[in-house]
């Protein structure tokens, strides 16, 4: 569990990193530019992911009943999984104003090279260990922080071939799914997989799907129709 956290923790950090970037890293896509609505949601979606993407919109996607789809709320997360899949909603965040979240999504979603990336994460693992200290202070349980270097490592040498998004055009004011390959070296093997993620942003209010099938022996595959379907159906959920 606390791995978990800590993994998420990192992975919020290097979302925040890539929002900060204003010129460093290459544009999804010429163009893709930075782009809002007049939609304005509540802060409260955010503390309740489960409401945004449900158990129905999930089976309806992988094309099970909704009986067959269990589901799991952990932190900001609301994980579902059936027979031979999984599928979840995470990191749903209402910003203040959609102007600037429109600029901080199209930052954030500029594709990065494997230095970069490397970069990126040496920082990243600084600000979590201050992080972590800050927590420790105020009384709340943590990783060990000697875990930071290890896990920061690993995620690093996995994403050596850099950070790749591919835009998807009209799906909210601004949509990437995330390609990149992740590559892991246990003992003799390298195991292959893809991020498999779809980041979605509509008016103040971006939020991230994933929907994967499990193939076994026969490794990591992409699934952007099937993530494609979920954003729709969260979209839809909140007209």
């Amino acid at each position: 569990m606390k791995d978990l956290i800590l993994i998420s923790t990192l992975t919020a950090l290097l979302l925040a990193c890539g929002e900060q970037r204003t010129t460093s890293g290459s544009a999804t896509a010429d163009h893709q530019s930075p782009a809002t609505s007049s939609v304005v949601f509540d802060e409260s979606l955010s503390s309740d992911p489960c409401a945004l993407l449900t158990p129905e919109m999930v089976a309806s996607v992988a094309g099970v009943s909704v009986g067959e789809v269990e589901q799991l709320t952990m932190s900001s997360m609301c994980i579902y999984s059936w027979e031979g899949g999984k599928a979840n909603i995470a990191f749903v965040r209402v910003f203040d104003d959609a102007e600037k979240a429109g600029v901080r999504f199209a930052n954030a979603h500029k594709n990065m090279s494997g230095a970069e990336v490397k970069e990126a994460m040496q920082q990243i693992g600084e600000q979590a260990k201050r992080n972590l200290d800050q927590k420790a202070e105020a009384g709340e349980e943590v990783p060990d922080k000697n875990q930071v270097d290890t896990v920061v490592g690993g995620m690093g040498s996995s994403m050596g071939g850099g950070i790749q998004f591919e835009v998807v055009e009209g799906l909210g004011d601004q949509a990437a799914f995330d390609v990149t390959r992740h590559e892991t070296k246990i003992g003799d093997q390298v195991l292959v997989s893809h991020a498999n993620k779809l980041d979605v942003l509509i008016g103040n209010l971006s939020f991230t799907v994933s929907y994967s099938l499990d193939r076994g022996p026969e490794g990591s595959s992409i699934s952007k129709d099937e993530n494609v379907a979920l954003a729709r159906a969260v979209l839809a959920g909140l007209k």
